[in-house]
């Protein structure tokens, strides 16, 4: 009992190391305009929801258009055939 009490406390300090290792505390000039209204946009409160918000919605956006810019040599049969595969007869 011991043993699993001592992980169990490791692993939470591992997690909340983590946690705290991944934020930084900055200081920014913002146009309080620009903030306001992308605040509106994106329905958030506050300038620190904002943004983060808006960073989330950059990084969104970038990871769209990556999957855009990728090419692949299938067509359509191909991939109706992998996912039945992968999938069963489910992927009809």
């Amino acid at each position: 009992m011991r043993t699993t009490c001592s992980v169990v406390r490791l692993n939470i300090w591992l997690y909340l190391r983590t946690i705290t290792s991944m934020r930084k505390h900055t200081t920014l000039d913002l146009d309080l305009d620009i903030v306001s209204e992308a605040a509106s946009a994106l329905g958030t409160r506050g300038t620190g929801e904002t943004v983060r918000a808006a960073l989330e919605e950059v990084v969104r956006a970038r990871r769209r258009q990556r999957l855009l810019e990728l090419t692949t040599d299938l067509d359509l049969d191909q991939l109706a055939s992998l996912r039945r595969t992968r999938f069963g007869d489910a992927a009809r």
